[in-house]
């Protein structure tokens, strides 16, 4: 049994999955499967010539999944039939650093938690932005701040989470926080350096342009967590997710403006990049080159 899956979902995109399924086989850590859940509309993974020495690596189970709706979908089609001890996604834009699985797993072993994260990068045109590095790990009302992106997750394996199929974009950050109540877990360490390198398809459709399906997700996790943590930390939470959603289109400018000023009063002046990129956004300035 291999000691780490790597679920990785892909649709109709075999360029860019290239990328990805070599950045997985690189690994320095070699015990790992990898789940390939095929969510192709038109021709299957296993028909696409560009990709078949990739798919000899015995290591590659081939999930086919094309009836999945949503990321959310397709994550739990692969988590259905993982068999590692340990989980962690990429998405088919995405790539790893060599060391990603054998940095997460050793500090997973070493701290015992059942769930770390890791840093990633950004590649924008001109431009990379480094988050989640530098901090060793996430207790308190800052779990509630980190970034839960999928592909920076290590987690053990536990039968009793899935991703919530009814959300469409967002759907990360319950799936973390639901594992983290069911495991009774305080504290998440986290590998205070890049891990994981996120490739935006900048002219591409993508589900996290949709404000509504965004703050979707904010009420999601606002009702799971509860009083987990405190009220003032739920409310910055809440802000952040208003306005994402209001960058996208929902209300006014004025409305706009209103969403902006709560989430400065609510999270500090830290939010400031956060507030200035929907800005940008939202008026359709420097499309480019905006990091939200």
């Amino acid at each position: 049994m291999p000691v780490v899956s790597v679920i990785l979902p892909t649709r109709d995109r075999p360029a860019l999955l290239s990328r990805a399924l070599a950045s997985v086989q690189r690994q320095t850590w070699s015990d790992l499967e990898i789940v390939l859940v095929d969510n192709n509309q038109g021709p299957a993974v296993r028909e696409t010539p560009a990709l078949a020495d990739l798919l000899a690596d015995p290591r590659v189970a081939v999930v086919p999944a094309p009836g999945a709706r949503s990321a959310a979908a397709a994550r739990n089609a692969g988590l259905a039939v993982a068999r590692g001890d340990w989980i962690t996604y990429l998405d088919d834009d995405d790539e790893y650093q060599p060391d990603k699985v054998a940095v997460q797993l050793q500090l997973a072993r070493t701290t015992g938690a059942p769930l770390v994260l890791c840093g990633y990068t950004v590649v924008l045109p001109r431009r990379r932005r480094i988050r989640q590095a530098g901090v060793a790990e996430f207790r308190g009302d800052a779990l509630l701040e980190a970034d839960w992106r999928a592909p920076v997750q290590f987690h053990r394996r536990d039968a009793g989470v899935r991703f919530d199929e009814t959300l469409t974009a967002g759907e990360d950050t319950p799936f973390a926080q639901a594992f983290l109540l069911r495991q009774g877990a305080a504290v998440v360490p986290n590998c205070a350096h890049s891990l994981v390198i996120v490739h935006p398809q900048i002219d591409a459709p993508r589900v996290h342009r949709d404000g509504e399906a965004i703050w979707r997700s904010f009420e999601v996790t606002a009702a799971l967590v509860g009083t987990r943590y405190s009220p003032a930390a739920l409310r910055g939470y809440l802000a952040m997710g208003r306005l994402f959603r209001a960058q996208f289109g929902h209300g006014g400018l004025g409305h706009f403006a209103g969403c902006a000023c709560a989430a400065l009063a609510a999270r500090g002046p830290g939010a400031w990049r956060l507030v200035v990129n929907a800005s940008a956004r939202r008026l359709g300035l420097f499309k480019r080159w905006v990091v939200s």
